[in-house]
């Protein structure tokens, strides 16, 4: 368990905008750039956010047992 909670603070927050897709203005500009469907969009974005998600949570973590 890491010393400081409010280090996990932000991951966590972002682990709760990774299904917020169909709401950003990002997942439209990428959809009508790229020609690509909603479903297409929405399978691309959901596997990209749950990357950055669980790469920024590891790096995070992390850097709270260093700190």
């Amino acid at each position: 368990m890491p010393r400081r909670p409010r280090s996990l603070t932000r991951p966590c927050a972002r682990l709760v905008d990774l299904a917020s897709h169909v709401n950003d203005g990002g997942f439209w500009i990428v959809s009508r750039s790229f020609n690509l469907t909603v479903r297409d969009t929405l399978k691309t974005r959901t596997v990209l956010e749950t990357i950055l998600s669980a790469v920024g949570f590891a790096m995070a973590a992390t850097l709270s047992t260093l700190i």
